[in-house]
């Protein structure tokens, strides 16, 4: 784990260095709307999905019909270079698994350091591809069982403010959702719906304590739309309420 973090921690330098090479000059302003944030956001979501799956095929087609649009809509080369990186970035974080083997975090900096440099779009799009296929690779060589299960922890632990339903998570861990239900409880000691609480309940705590938002707006952050029962069972677990519990922090 420390040496991804040492490695993340390179990015934006490593970024920085690389802003003045862009492939050509663009007199378009960069601007990002809602429309586009969404494409990332489903792009990202989908291949995540795609590479659990280890379904390398369909990986490259999002690859390249993510490159596509943001070629249609006109982004400047620099601003796909940052989200190339950054969607990157995520598929690191999610397939990180906490490993202390730290040859994938050279491979993935070496990845990154290519986008930069790189002079076409061919060069951003084929270097992406080459880090899904070694996590796919990778992948490959674990058990299928904990592969799952793995697939929907991270899943659990990137989305968790979303509304998650059992349904969802057991396509995600590629089991039935019996068999899911069954199979995460014997793995994580605790069942999906408690392990989703708890991991919501952590993030909520954390921004209570370290931040300025609104309680209410953290709750729903987090994945609470019912205040009433967030305060409730935040309550059970710190033995205070979420109000109580900043004013002590602070």
């Amino acid at each position: 784990m420390k040496g991804y973090q040492e490695s993340f921690s390179v990015l934006e330098n490593i970024f920085t260095k690389g802003r003045g090479k862009i492939l050509r000059p663009s007199k378009e302003k960069i601007s990002s709307n809602g429309d586009y944030n969404t494409l990332i956001y489903k792009a990202t979501h989908n291949l995540l999905i795609k590479i659990g799956y280890k379904d390398l095929e369909e990986s490259h087609s999002i690859i390249e019909n993510l490159m596509a649009e943001m070629i249609s809509k006109d982004m400047a080369e620099d601003y796909i270079k940052s989200n190339i990186i950054s969607l990157l970035v995520e598929i690191i974080n999610y397939f990180n698994r906490e490993s202390k083997d730290n040859k994938f975090s050279i491979i993935y900096i070496e990845a990154i350091e290519k986008i930069v440099s790189s002079n076409t779009l061919d060069d951003i799009e084929e270097s992406l591809k080459q880090v899904v296929r070694l996590i796919i690779d990778d992948l490959s060589t674990k058990n299928e069982k904990t592969i799952g299960l793995e697939n929907a922890k991270s899943y659990i632990l990137k989305y968790y403010g979303n509304e998650i339903s059992l349904d969802e998570i057991s396509l995600v861990a590629g089991y039935s959702r019996s068999h899911f239900s069954r199979m995460f409880k014997k793995y994580m000691g605790v069942n999906f719906s408690n392990y989703l609480i708890d991991v919501r309940l952590d993030n909520a705590e954390k921004l209570i304590a370290n931040s300025d938002k609104g309680i209410v707006d953290i709750s729903i952050e987090v994945g609470f739309n019912d205040y009433s029962y967030f305060s409730k069972i935040f309550k059970e677990r710190y033995n205070m309420s979420p109000r109580l519990y900043r004013e002590n922090k602070k």
